[in-house]
């Protein structure tokens, strides 16, 4: 796997991996099967594991078989063990399973078991002893093995189970110490199993071979596995992919291996590859690749559908491609690389697709193909539909600026979803505009309110109100509708500056005053339910504070990982003590812990972030001074830049109601957002634990669940 590099595998480890050992049999009974590459570490077990024990071993001619070819070597040699890379299992399975009938052990690993291969396998070779082996080449090629003889062996996925003979594993977090069950952390191993090192690699070396703080033994030494998974209730360990298969898109962190892991669990599906491409430029999608266990009609929207129940919005696959089998490497795993792209065909909302009718249509259908990705795009489709997310609204709205001369807030999407709709918005915005000089941009949404944006205005229950976070747009919450349902009308309160116009707030206080304002227009009494994610939990706190002196009523106030007070301290707020804090607290030890040319290339890169920074901020600026609109792709980096200011500076007083805090369960620290709010609210909070991490908290299904659930017990109190 990437750069190829030699691993010193001595005879101890060797001997380790196949004598004495308890994951299957070793004896003179034995066939083993020698397929995988010499230079794979497969052929350590292989070759050693029958030349050691007595066994025998039986060579395959050096070239890479078809299953079928495969399977007639297994049957004329009658081989009793083999080891099978899950690229190649899977596609033994499903093709030539009877070449198997013979074997009494199957050694399967290198990636995911697809739950349902295995059940097959079980069910269908009385006898066979299949296990599930996982272990980098630094541990000898099995560090943790999982044996199945039944069914009832096999869950919703297959676990790599527990350390072999003389092995130890740990799972740490980011301090080195040891998570408990059910918490995802970094998989490190200890034992006889460990490798010297890397051949002429010593900083390499040095790097993922660790002395080991668990043992009295100075020379024992632990292994770095880069890999992430966690205990089970059992005791066994369930793999969940890579740390380094992490990837970042959006802002957003995301382990390609958690998605493979849900959309592996349902029933219709065999095997799943889940990765991000970029077959455009600056276009990273997320996508999902299964082969079918049956044959569903509409597979990929049955599983979309499944998934929008499992995942957060910002995990979610833009495309799910069904293919009839994975590509394979030589090594047998799956040729990742080899995937095909996914041809994107618009989601027709209706059953029918209508093309544009007019000039105005044509373009907006090409600006929408060229933000989506998608092709044949009707009139009709939903922006959200077709995988729109923030960050493309900002692209769209960029090209709809420039194609049109016009200047359209985002929030525009809650009330003109569709090509047809917002072209009609466009045209009509465009005749207004047609004794202007320049383009001013219009925040109004309707009803000549600034801040306040109809998510979702249906609906005879009380409206909830929600703040929009530092960044200022409310595109976030349109989550919370389908879960919400069509009789809970909701609200956004957007920032001042998405216009590009306006100067933004200088305090909590003031931003409260404006937007409760617009709350009084839609409903002049309470009871009142607000609500708002990070910095907008600060603000909903604020409108509660006024709304409450001004003798109204506050029924429900809800936060989504709002940090309380004290979590920005009084360093964070001095500018020029927060520089030097980081410098001595965060910068040096990362410096000190980097050699001369990692110190060069971070220190270049944290001043050249900081010089973007300031170019970035002086445009903007520029464009104020001018009285002219800032660009699209500044304009949202420039909101969050100001808004910061606001939140870190706000401090809350007393109130008597009661806060229902969201915060994330998976986080040791967030003790002090809880502790934070205490005094505060005098101890009256509802504390509800979310898994997700802060930037993905709204996203998360979780949180539209609970907050529906919360939100209807306020309002059925109040009645």
């Amino acid at each position: 796997t990437g750069k190829p590099k030699g691993i010193e595998v001595t005879h101890r480890n060797v001997i380790r991996l196949v004598k004495n050992t308890n994951y299957i049999k070793f004896d003179r009974k034995e066939v083993f099967l020698h397929y995988a590459p010499i230079a794979f570490d497969a052929s350590t077990l292989e070759i050693w594991g029958a030349l050691l024990n007595g066994g025998q071993l039986v060579i395959c001619p050096p070239s890479l078989l078809s299953p079928e070819e495969l399977g007639e070597i297994i049957k004329r040699n009658h081989v009793t063990t083999v080891w099978l890379t899950s690229g190649l299992f899977h596609n033994i399975v499903e093709y030539n399973l009877e070449c198997l009938s013979s074997v009494r052990q199957i050694l399967a690993g290198g990636d995911v078991l697809a739950p349902s291969s295995v059940k097959k396998v079980l069910s269908d070779i009385p006898g066979v002893c299949l296990v599930n082996g996982y272990g980098p080449t630094e541990n000898t090629t099995f560090t943790c093995c999982y044996p199945m003889s039944n069914n009832c062996h096999v869950g919703t996925a297959v676990p790599i189970g527990r350390p072999i003979s003389n092995t130890k594993v740990y799972l740490l977090d980011k301090h080195m110490r040891p998570v408990p069950i059910g918490v995802p952390a970094e998989l490190y191993t200890s034992g006889d199993g460990v490798a010297r090192g890397y051949l002429n690699r010593p900083e390499l070396t040095d790097r993922v071979f660790l002395p080991n703080p668990f043992s009295e033994d100075r020379e024992s030494r632990l292994y770095k596995t880069g890999d992430l998974a966690r205990y089970l209730p059992d005791g066994n360990i369930e793999f969940l992919g890579r740390i380094d298969n992490q990837v970042k898109l959006r802002g957003f962190r995301i382990e390609l291996g958690e998605i493979e892991s849900v959309l592996s669990m349902h029933e219709a599906v065999s095997q799943v590859v889940a990765l991000v491409r970029e077959d455009r430029p600056g276009d990273k999608r997320l996508v999902g690749y299964f082969v079918p266990q049956i044959q569903v009609d509409n597979l990929p929207n049955e599983l979309h559908k499944y998934l929008e129940e499992k995942l957060p919005q910002h995990m979610m696959p833009q495309h799910l491609v069904e293919v009839e089998n994975f590509p394979l490497t030589a090594n047998g795993k799956i040729d990742r690389k080899a995937l095909s792209p996914p041809i994107v065909e618009g989601a027709v909302q209706g059953g029918e697709f209508i093309n544009p009718k007019n000039e105005t249509q044509e373009k907006m259908v090409k600006l929408w193909h060229d933000t989506l990705g998608v092709k044949h795009i009707s009139i009709l489709d939903n922006f959200f539909n077709l995988g729109g997310h923030s960050l493309m609204a900002v692209q769209l709205f960029s090209k709809i600026s420039k194609e049109f001369s016009i200047d359209l807030p985002l929030a525009t999407l809650f009330k003109a979803p569709t090509v047809e709709k917002i072209s009609e918005l466009v045209e009509k915005t465009m005749d207004k505009q047609k004794d202007k000089v320049l383009p001013k941009a219009s925040s109004t949404i309707s009803h000549n309110w600034k801040h306040l944006v109809p998510i979702q205005p249906n609906g005879n229950r009380p409206p909830l109100f929600c703040m929009h976070a530092v960044g200022g747009n409310v595109l976030n919450y349109q989550i919370f509708t389908p879960k919400l349902g069509q009789d809970q009308p909701l609200y956004g309160l957007q920032s001042r500056g998405l216009d590009g116009l306006e100067n933004l707030h200088e305090d909590i206080e003031s931003m409260a005053c404006e937007y409760i304002r617009e709350v009084l227009m839609v409903q002049p009494h309470g009871p009142y339910y607000l609500g708002g994610a990070s910095m907008g939990g600060n603000i909903a706190l604020e409108v509660a504070q006024q709304l409450t002196m001004a003798g109204e009523k506050v029924a429900y106030l809800v936060m989504f990982d709002t940090p309380g007070p004290g979590y920005f301290d009084a360093i964070e707020r001095n500018p020029a003590i927060s520089t030097l804090d980081r410098l001595l607290k965060h910068h040096i030890p990362i410096l000190c812990s980097l050699s001369k040319k990692e110190q060069f290339e971070y220190t270049f890169q944290r001043a050249k972030a900081r010089v973007i920074w300031q170019i970035k901020m002086s445009i903007c600026i520029f464009f104020h001074m001018l009285k002219y609109p800032i660009p699209h792709k500044l304009r949202y980096w420039y909101v969050e830049q100001n808004n910061t200011v606001p939140a870190q500076k706000y401090k809350p007083k007393p109130f008597k109601g009661k806060l229902t805090l969201f915060t994330d369960s998976t986080d040791e620290e967030n003790c002090d957002l809880e502790k934070g709010w205490q005094p505060i609210f005098a101890n009256r909070i509802e504390i509800v634990k979310i898994p997700a991490k802060h930037y993905e908290f709204v996203e998360e299904p979780m949180v539209a669940k609970e907050l529906k659930r919360t939100l209807f017990i306020a309002q059925e109190e109040q009645d």
